[in-house]
């Protein structure tokens, strides 16, 4: 995960992985290896504001994860979205 992490933000990594000491840093798991910290991060900084753009367009993860895991994202995106905008 952190060498998917390192190719895909570079050094703007350490601001998905801040405070996050151990996996459950990285807050609530999608699946598939996808945190809610990085999509925080794809909010905030890449203004992503749909699953498929974070999945497709922003982390390139959608040829990769399961339907669940776009699922559950969908599903916690209205939250994120309130949260991290702005």
């Amino acid at each position: 995960m952190l060498m998917r992490l390192a190719r895909s933000y570079g050094t703007n990594m350490d601001q998905i992985l801040q405070h996050g000491e151990s996996l459950v840093g990285l807050g609530h798991h999608y699946g598939d290896g996808l945190y809610e910290r990085e999509v925080a991060y794809m909010i905030k900084q890449e203004m992503a504001r749909s699953s498929e753009d974070i999945l497709w367009r922003r982390s390139k993860l959608g040829v990769h994860v399961s339907e669940l895991t776009q699922k559950n994202l969908e599903e916690a995106l209205p939250r994120l979205l309130q949260e991290h905008m702005g």
